[in-house]
């Protein structure tokens, strides 16, 4: 996978700035810092075509359109405003609202369109961040691997009900794994310290990110190394990379949201291994264990936490029953994304006065997302993880 940023053209678009800047001294370097905020600032305005074009010509001068980061609901939460808050929204917002789900998807960060998450809303957007293309590539190459495998299977004399059980299992694992990856998101998304790294890394490299998009995690579909990264932005990629290992996560999609890593155990690793060291435990078992079954997974990842001890994880690891756990943590994704980042910003006059039938729009919503019944019931979990979330932002 390419560690540089999605859409980037670094090597070309600095070859000059790097050789002029060999013999820069302080000063120098004050002007060039200047030159680049003056050629940032100057950049040509998205294609006639593009979702960000579209939106700011279906909606000129709306004041949100001068955010950053404009953040959408899902199509689904807006139909259950409408239905469970009639007279919410006018209908010039909510006009505003459905274009700018069915343009963005999950919103806009620095005029470019990136994806919902995965837990609030499919994408939908007619465009996307270039590290969309990272999926579509990584699912593509899982697809392959899939047939491969099949193939493999009937080889070795495996019939069909072997392989879809086969397939099966390996869809649940990958959802148990899913609900701890986006839980572990909320957790992180309202996460005192790395909310401040975020804006720690945001007050230095903001104007990287809004020309380049953010730096990942480098992926390796076929084992082949990552493309080095040119002199000029290797303290930039370096701050980024650290702060991803050390909070488990492949890439930021906004300043305020992260992408946490996969887990790779049920199906093959797409990271590229040499740099994971401290981002998580590597374990290789080779064929001849799986003739010992005493050795528990649990207990040996238990084992080597303790050698690398996460300490600034411990919050996470916590299972004290009064704590919140995963699953609430991805319902608290819900409500930073939803209520936290786009109701609060857009109408907080509104919802002031109408937040306990949010709650209820908020349990009507996450019930029909997780299959879970009892609107009733969850109300009473939205209103607790709410207040929960409140706290954990107040403290941030």
């Amino acid at each position: 996978m390419n560690p540089r940023f999605p859409g980037s053209k670094w090597v070309t678009r600095h070859t000059m700035a790097k050789k002029k800047s060999k013999n820069v001294n302080s000063a120098g370097q004050v002007g060039q810092n200047q030159a680049e905020r003056i050629r940032l600032a100057n950049q040509p305005d998205p294609e006639p075509d593009s979702p960000w074009s579209k939106m700011v010509e279906a909606h000129p001068g709306h004041p949100t359109l001068q955010s950053d980061t404009i953040y959408a609901l899902p199509t689904d939460m807006i139909g259950a405003i409408r239905s469970w808050m009639p007279g919410f929204f006018s209908d010039e917002e909510l006009q505003f609202e459905l274009d700018l789900a069915l343009l963005a998807g999950g919103g806009f960060f620095y005029k470019r369109p990136f994806s919902q998450y995965d837990p609030i809303a499919p994408a939908n957007a007619e465009s996307d961040l270039n590290s969309k293309d990272q999926e579509k590539r990584l699912a593509n190459v899982e697809a392959k691997i899939g047939k491969m495998l099949t193939d493999e299977f009937r080889k070795d004399g495996r019939d069909k009900t072997e392989i879809v059980g086969h397939f099966d299992d390996e869809q649940e694992f990958n959802a148990h794994f899913d609900s701890r990856r986006w839980g572990f998101a909320g957790w992180l998304a309202t996460h005192g310290p790395f909310r401040a790294g975020c804006q720690e890394l945001k007050s230095r490299w903001s104007s990287r990110v809004r020309e380049r998009g953010f730096p990942r995690i480098p992926l390796s579909f076929f084992g082949e190394k990552p493309e080095p990264v040119p002199r000029h932005d290797q303290e930039c990629y370096s701050d980024f990379l650290m702060f991803f290992k050390r909070w488990g996560v492949e890439t930021l999609i906004t300043w305020e949201l992260p992408l946490p890593m996969s887990a790779a155990l049920a199906t093959p690793n797409m990271y590229h291994l040499p740099i994971l060291d401290d981002a998580g435990l590597l374990v290789f078992a080779p064929w001849y264990l799986l003739r010992d079954r005493d050795v528990k997974l649990k207990e040996l990842l238990w084992h080597r936490q303790f050698l690398h001890a996460p300490m600034h994880l411990s919050e996470w690891f916590d299972r004290d029953p009064k704590k919140l756990g995963h699953k609430r943590f991805q319902t608290m994704l819900i409500v930073l994304v939803t209520l936290e980042l786009v109701i609060r910003q857009r109408y907080k006059t509104n919802i002031n006065r109408r937040i306990g039938e949010f709650d209820r729009v908020l349990a009507a919503f996450v019930c029909e997302l997780t299959g879970e019944l009892g609107v009733e019931q969850m109300v009473d979990t939205i209103k607790k993880v709410r207040q929960a979330m409140d706290d954990r932002l107040k403290g941030a």
